[in-house]
C-alpha cells in the first residue's frame, strides 16, 4: 500500500526521492526580504520566470490577480514538502483594516510557512511563474517574507517529477527592523475565508488537505478546530 501523507497516497519510491531532494535543498539560494537582486536573477534565466507557490490568499484568484498575471497555464496545484503552514504572520495595519479585524485585537494573523525539512510536514498550493516585472508588486504585498526553496510534486499526478519551487516564509528574526511573527495571535476571519474559498475552488479534496495542514500560531492546533 502507498504511504499516506494526510489524505494523499504517494508512491514509496517517489517518497524516498522526495526525502533525498529535501537533503539537497541547501544547494539552492534563499532570498531574504526584500529579495535584493531577485528581479535581475529572473531576467537572466532562460524562461525569464521564477516558480512561486501560493499557499494562502494567493490561492484565491480574486486576491492573487491584484499582484500576479495569473496565466492559467502556469497555475498548477502542487504539494510542497518540508514546510508547515501556520497563522503566525502579523498583518500590517492596512491589511487588518482592510478586513475589518478590530473586534479582537489578537485576530491579526495571516498565513506563513516555517521550514522543518520533515517529510511529514507538507502543504498544498498553486504555482505562479513570477516575472521580473512583478517582483516589486509582490515585494510590496508580502512584507517581511523571505523566499525559501521547497520540494514539490504535482497534486493531480503525485507520481510525476519532483520540482524545486519557492514559498514565502517570514522568519523569527527582524526584516525591515521588525519581527513579523507572533505565536499568540489568531487568524483574521475574512482573510481565512478568502484562503478557504481559494482552496475549495481547486477541489474538495484540496480543501481537505488544506485543513489537515494549516495550524494556528501555536504550531500545534489545526486552524479548522477553531472554526468548529
Amino acid at each position: 500500500m502507498k504511504p499516506l501523507i494526510h489524505n494523499i497516497h504517494i508512491n514509496p519510491i517517489l517518497l524516498n526521492n522526495i526525502k533525498i531532494q529535501l537533503l539537497g535543498l541547501s544547494h539552492y539560494p534563499t532570498f531574504k526580504y526584500p529579495w535584493i537582486g531577485l528581479d535581475e536573477q529572473i531576467k537572466e534565466t532562460t524562461a525569464n520566470n521564477f516558480t512561486l507557490i501560493g499557499y494562502g490568499s494567493l490561492l484565491n484568484n480574486y486576491s492573487s490577480i491584484k499582484t500576479l498575471s495569473n496565466d492559467i497555464t502556469t497555475l498548477i496545484p502542487v504539494i510542497a514538502f518540508g514546510v508547515k503552514r501556520i497563522y503566525n504572520y502579523k498583518a500590517p495595519n492596512e491589511i487588518v483594516n482592510k478586513y475589518n479585524s478590530l473586534d479582537n485585537p489578537l485576530c491579526i494573523g495571516c498565513l506563513n510557512t516555517i521550514f522543518t525539512n520533515s517529510i511529514n510536514d507538507a502543504i498544498n498550493g498553486l504555482t505562479f511563474e513570477l516575472k521580473a516585472e512583478e517582483v516589486d508588486s509582490l515585494r510590496d504585498r508580502e512584507k517581511g517574507y523571505d523566499l525559501i526553496p521547497v520540494v514539490t510534486i504535482n497534486w493531480k499526478q503525485p507520481d510525476d517529477i519532483i520540482k524545486i519551487c519557492y514559498v514565502l516564509s517570514a522568519p523569527k528574526e527582524p526584516r525591515l527592523n521588525k519581527i513579523w511573527v507572533d505565536s499568540r495571535i489568531l487568524p483574521i476571519k475574512k482573510y481565512e475565508d478568502l484562503c478557504l474559498e481559494g482552496a475549495r475552488s481547486v477541489s474538495d479534496e484540496f480543501l481537505h488537505f488544506f485543513h489537515k495542514t494549516t495550524y494556528l500560531a501555536d504550531e500545534k492546533t489545526l486552524a479548522v478546530d477553531l472554526r468548529i
